[in-house]
């Protein structure tokens, strides 16, 4: 919180002296995440692990902040629970299906709860 008071003044005469409160109020940024590399795999592949860059809550905010990953078809490939402790990075595993070929989505969102990139 601040203040400042002002008077106007014609050269004659003044005006009474106003207070004036400021009180600036932190802005909620939205988070951030570094955009991952595509990766290709076929159903043959041992499980891949995906590290995750540039995580944070936004601007200079502390955070919490939490990291998800979705996988659009988990029957070709299934995506692990994310590993995050805080901090820029995290990881999780994607495990191509055995047998079963086509495509997926791995959508992965950091959220500080009240904003969200993906």
């Amino acid at each position: 919180v601040d203040s400042f008071t002002y008077q106007a003044h014609d050269g004659t005469t003044g005006s009474a002296a106003v207070l004036v409160n400021l009180l600036v109020t932190a802005a909620d940024d939205v988070p951030t995440l570094d955009q991952p590399a595509a990766i290709t795999m076929v159903w043959t592949d041992a499980p891949r692990t995906v590290t995750l860059t540039g995580i944070s809550a936004g601007g200079n905010e502390p955070g919490p902040v939490t990291v998800t990953a979705l996988s659009s078809t988990p029957g070709i490939a299934a995506v692990s629970p994310v590993t995050y402790g805080g901090g820029a990075t995290a990881s999780f595993t994607v495990t191509p299906t055995i047998g079963r070929q086509g495509s997926a989505t791995i959508t992965v969102a950091v959220s500080d709860g009240t904003q969200s990139v993906t």
